[in-house]
């Protein structure tokens, strides 16, 4: 088995059950979280409108099976633009009930240049040598920080839009 037993701490069945936890990254969007998961088989996210082609996902895996252990409905595979790592990500599943974005080491290093590298707190994506992504540990669990930082990015300009929106209201006054 690819898994180890639920009690061990470097099992994924146990990672994917942290992640899933909706108060393990409070301070993050998970919308635009990529997991980068050492145990997954297959990329699979649960947003429909990343994908820059979708079609039927192969007849012997319209079901799968989650950490859980329950089935899960696979609405279609395609081609999705991973922005953390600038590329083109093919063969990725689309899972509705899916809660989160799951990239699989093994496939990404197996079907392209990608090569990860693990240290204590933190893995790195090289691509043709170079670190194009590093993943911050967040609750067991290794996501992209190239996203995490557009995120905190994103959710500051939102402050400030909505900081100069009330100034400008005041002024109005």
């Amino acid at each position: 088995s690819r898994r180890g037993p639920k009690g061990d701490p470097d099992s994924s069945i146990l990672k994917l059950a942290i992640i899933n936890d909706p108060g393990t990254m409070p301070k993050y969007d998970r919308r635009f979280l990529w997991t980068l998961d050492s145990g997954a088989a297959l990329h699979i996210t649960y947003r429909k409108e990343l994908f820059t082609e979708l079609h039927e996902p192969e007849p012997e895996l319209r079901e799968l099976y989650s950490f859980a252990n329950h089935p899960v409905k696979v609405e279609g595979k395609g081609t999705v633009f991973v922005a953390e790592l600038n590329t083109h990500i093919s063969n990725v599943y689309y899972v509705p009930t899916a809660t989160s974005n799951l990239l699989s080491q093994s496939q990404l290093s197996r079907i392209s240049d990608f090569q990860v590298h693990h240290f204590k707190q933190t893995s790195y994506v090289v691509k043709n040598g170079d670190i194009i992504a590093e993943t911050l540990l967040i609750g067991g669990v290794n996501a992209l920080t190239v996203l995490l930082r557009w995120c905190e990015g994103k959710l500051q300009e939102e402050k400030l839009q909505e900081e100069e929106k009330k100034k400008e209201e005041k002024k109005g006054l």
